[in-house]
């Protein structure tokens, strides 16, 4: 008799665990499906948080169907639940079973062992057919947890196998991120800073614009330093993720680089002022054709107009404040002559050159 009221129990707890798993699995089948509809048509935005609410969600209902399964297994399966459900089925008086199991456990001082065998002999009687037959009212209460169950997963699976064939990419993108949920809550990764000039020469004492393109930002800081002075900064607000600043009187080497809130920076650039080109000590020399018997000519500081005969050679020399890397003669048709100059370093730190042209 203990033998088949375990049995009676074991049929309960297999088909109980049966309802639950049918349950749990529509669960996830309806997470999946949530997620399909709330991602967006390109995947999950960085930074969004959705995901991990949908596992967070999933895990409740693991953990709240373990619960359950704690609480069938101990409460609802307990032996006096089971008995009385048999009894109702068997048209057995209520008491007997239990009372009948007790004693086939424990027999009471006082009590007649015959007389208690045959009460265990009269109940068993009674206990004819299949475990799921015995359990009468209790297998009912199970039979409609596992048909809901199995109604809901048959809803949700075609339902998940519709979204899966009518959009994959976008089913991939979903249920992928379900998998991934605390690397998209990290913030979104934004393009690097784009600085404009970068490393430049520019002339000493002239204003340098700065131009910043920093997609996904509305603002960044500018950061400068001119050779032995202190490091300034300035924020600027960006129009269209990009921005301008200017850098006034730039007299030293200056190094600068642009920060943004969210931590990117730019690499280091340097400007680099120099001198304005500047040419002093100017001679103009011109040699006549052989046939016009002119002597060579040569001018200074001003250069009047000049006609000369067709032939006639131009020398030019002078000396430039910095090393030029050629020099060369405009015409007034705008068309350029450029010949490498011969040049020599003056004792200044300046440059002479010369230039020949017909």
């Amino acid at each position: 008799m203990v033998r088949i009221v375990g049995g009676v129990r074991a049929h309960l707890l297999g088909r109980a665990r049966l309802a639950l798993g049918l349950w749990l699995a529509a669960a996830f089948a309806g997470a999946l499906a949530l997620a399909w509809v709330v991602v967006a048509p390109e995947g999950w935005r960085q930074g969004t948080s959705v995901p991990l609410l949908i596992d967070v969600l999933v895990v409740g209902m693991w953990v709240s169907g373990w619960l359950v399964h704690r609480r069938l297994s101990g409460s609802w399966l307990r032996e006096r639940n089971v008995a009385n459900s048999i009894e109702q089925e068997v048209g057995m008086a209520p008491g007997v079973l239990r009372g009948s199991l007790e004693l086939a456990r424990t027999l009471p001082p006082g009590v007649s062992s015959g007389l208690a065998d045959q009460a265990a002999q009269d109940a068993l009687g009674q206990l004819g057919g299949e475990h799921r037959d015995l359990a009468g009212r209790m297998t009912r209460e199970v039979g409609r947890w596992m048909r809901r169950g199995g109604l809901s997963l048959t809803v949700m699976m075609p339902l998940v196998a519709v979204l899966t064939f009518a959009a994959p990419g976008r089913s991939l993108m979903a249920w992928a991120g379900l998998a991934r949920p605390f690397e998209l809550m990290a913030g979104p990764t934004l393009p690097a800073l784009v600085v404009t000039p970068g490393t430049v020469e520019v002339l000493r004492g002239s204003d340098v614009t700065m131009e910043v393109s920093a997609p996904g930002r509305t603002t960044v800081t500018v950061h400068w330093q001119a050779a032995g002075d202190v490091a300034l900064r300035e924020t600027i607000d960006l129009d269209g993720d990009r921005g301008t600043f200017i850098l006034r009187s730039v007299t030293a080497r200056t190094e600068y680089w642009v920060q943004a809130p969210d931590g990117a920076m730019s690499p280091r650039y340097e400007l680099q002022p120099v001198d304005p080109l500047l040419v002093s000590d100017l001679i103009v020399r011109v040699a006549f054709p052989p046939y016009t018997g002119r002597s060579p000519e040569e001018y200074g500081v001003v250069v009047p107009p000049l006609e000369v005969p067709v032939g006639s050679v131009f020398s030019f020399e002078g000396r430039a404040s910095r090393p030029l890397l050629s020099a060369g003669l405009e015409r007034l048709e705008a068309e350029v002559e450029a010949v490498d100059a011969q040049t020599t370093e003056a004792p200044v730190g300046a440059v002479e050159f010369s230039v020949n042209g017909r």
